[in-house]
């Protein structure tokens, strides 16, 4: 009986090996991957599938952007889907492409703040104001290695793991140009601000210890506290162009920042957002309308990754499984 469902299992959830570096970081080359078939569970948006290019016939594992019957158009990095900005849910700092995992001790260096003290615990008691030193590019932490990209960084988010004295608070913050978002915490509760208005605000209860993280992801402005949210995702219009030089506009640099006294620090994480590059054919320049049978299929990775945006659609019959658990990790990634 256990020889037969060993063999069931083994037919079933096959496993697949990740090759290229398309879906960094998330999916790292030569890892190793279990398969749910397709016929166990529905296919979702933002699942990641093994299948057969349409052009090539190669294996290729890629995320599920546009599903049966939309309408599929990347424009400014994000992803629309029927005329209407694709909005993830993020629930935790693991949610984002990983930029910084800061200790204790690399804390207050990142933040250009000179005073270093410590609590009893090792943590870093902050107490004063600082901006990261190095403006957040849209590369991605692997293996402790920083791949720092080749533009700056959009739609970034900050959490912080933090111990609260009675008296302290703990400020987040995220500048988009010259406007500042922020997210205030002390023993009383919280309060979300854009540029010194109040967008929400409420007594929480037990705030002395966990994560505390804002995320200014998709035109939302997002609180969490313990993977909760503090409020319900608050929209905000973006921040305008600013001028480059000779006359020439671009859009506003993203920047992170804290604030905070009588607070100690044992780590602080800085991500980002899938950035949707409009490069290739399809459903760059126009909307794309799928029929019933069709998926639209990107990487993570996109200046790394062959995917719908090159040979378009991939019908439903092409794709062979849903990318599950880890089978074997991948081996240390190599520069």
């Amino acid at each position: 009986m256990g020889l037969a469902l060993l063999l069931v299992f083994a037919l079933l959830f096959r496993p697949v090996r990740i090759v290229g570096e398309s879906m960094l970081p998330k999916l790292a080359d030569r890892e190793i991957r279990l398969t749910i078939p397709t016929f166990l569970r529905q296919i979702r948006r933002h699942d990641r599938v093994v299948f057969r290019e349409p052009d090539t016939g190669d294996l290729a594992v890629k995320r599920v952007a546009g599903l049966p019957g939309e309408r599929v158009h990347l424009a400014s990095g994000d992803l629309f889907i029927d005329g209407r900005r694709d909005q993830r849910t993020i629930e935790s700092p693991w949610d984002l492409i990983p930029l910084l995992n800061l200790g204790a001790a690399e804390i207050a260096p990142a933040f250009g703040i000179t005073d270093r003290q410590r609590d009893a615990s090792g943590f870093y008691l902050l107490n004063g104001e600082g901006r990261l030193r190095r403006m957040p590019m849209d590369g991605f932490l692997l293996d402790g290695k920083l791949h720092r990209g080749e533009r700056p960084a959009v739609d970034l988010g900050v959490a912080a793991f933090y111990q609260l004295t009675e008296d302290g608070f703990l400020e987040l913050r995220i500048f988009e140009g010259a406007i500042l978002h922020s997210l205030r915490l002390d023993r009383r509760g919280f309060l979300l601000q854009r540029e010194g208005k109040v967008l929400a605000q409420a007594v929480v209860a037990d705030v002395g210890e966990g994560w505390l993280m804002l995320a200014k992801v998709d035109q939302r402005l997002i609180a969490l506290l313990g993977g909760k949210l503090l409020c319900q995702p608050v929209p905000v219009d973006p921040a305008p162009p600013v001028s480059i030089a000779d006359g020439v506009s671009g859009p506003a640099f993203e920047q992170i920042g804290l604030a905070g006294a009588g607070v100690s620090l044992k780590r602080i994480r800085v991500g980002r957002d899938f950035f949707r590059e409009a490069t290739g054919t399809w459903a760059v320049r126009e909307e794309l309308q799928l029929t019933d049978k069709e998926y639209f299929l990107l990487g993570d990775h996109p200046s790394a990754s062959r995917d719908s945006r090159f040979y378009g659609p991939v019908s439903k019959g092409r794709i062979l499984g849903i990318v599950g658990p880890r089978l074997r990790a991948a081996p240390a990634h190599q520069p």
